[in-house]
């Protein structure tokens, strides 16, 4: 199962996760990285993994983080949603 979703390099200099490090991904990319995951190889879970590298960045402080490390890690915002945990701004999806 490959986990490379296109966007970056293979080189690792794309952007990456502010808690764990891994590679991070834009909403689009990882839209078409699930279509080929699920329509290609047939392989939903790929596609769960994948959704997991979404990245999001702070509106306030710029970090980028992903999906998997903020539910598991970031705090609970007054509107349902995670806070950075650096400095408890709101998130916006990534694009590209």
């Amino acid at each position: 199962m490959s986990l490379f979703l296109g966007s970056g390099d293979r080189n690792g200099t794309g952007p990456k996760c502010e808690m764990c490090r891994t590679m991070i991904y834009g909403e689009e990319t990882v839209v078409e990285t699930q279509k080929q995951a699920i329509y290609v190889r047939h392989n939903p879970f790929e596609a769960q993994l994948i959704e997991q590298k979404s990245g999001y960045r702070c509106k306030s402080c710029g970090r980028e983080y992903c999906k998997d490390c903020l539910e598991k890690k970031a705090p609970a915002n007054a509107y349902g949603g995670k806070s950075c945990p650096r400095c408890g701004g709101l998130f916006e999806i990534m694009h590209g």
